[in-house]
């Protein structure tokens, strides 16, 4: 009886061990994945899950003149699940597209874009790379070519004149 109330009370305490150093190592994972190495930039605080997606205003320029004029010409807005950085400066703007484009060319793909677009092949979902070069190569030289295009003149007026389309100005 002795041993068998040892035995019960040792394989409690491993077991208890074992989930405590799971939840604990879980914890840090969480708490170090959380933790970033640089400080984002400033901005406002949104709600649990749709971030600040209610409070945004149908003129996002005003919306956006706003906040930089509180938080400064760069600040983070949270929409939905998303974090997203604005910048309304001209020369932040022109650091972020000419200097640091590399860095920002790429997009996040949704799932149901992923599935319709037979795994993301095509240049508009095509992470930046060779392989983006490549389809932008062949986009440029066999779809807008002129003689592509010029093949297509009729329909682009018909379609115009329909009134489908509206003419460009």
């Amino acid at each position: 009886m002795v041993t068998t109330l040892t035995y019960d009370t040792t394989s409690l305490f491993f077991t208890l061990t074992t989930i405590f150093v799971f939840i604990w190592y879980a914890w840090m994972y969480i708490k170090a994945k959380n933790h970033r190495t640089t400080p984002l930039p400033a901005g406002p605080r949104g709600l649990p899950l749709v971030g600040n997606l209610l409070g945004l205003d149908p003129e996002l320029y005003c919306y956006f003149a706003g906040l930089a004029h509180v938080y400064g010409p760069i600040f983070k807005l949270q929409l939905g699940s998303k974090l997203r950085i604005v910048v309304t400066s001209p020369p932040l703007g022109r650091e972020v597209l000419k200097e640091k484009g590399v860095v920002f060319a790429n997009r996040d793909v949704l799932d149901a874009i992923r599935n319709c677009i037979y795994g993301v092949n095509d240049v508009a979902w095509t992470p930046y790379g060779p392989e983006w070069w490549m389809l932008r190569k062949v986009c440029v030289s066999k779809m807008l070519s002129n003689t592509t295009l010029d093949s297509f003149y009729s329909l682009r007026r018909q379609e115009v004149g329909s009134g489908r389309v509206a003419p460009s100005t």
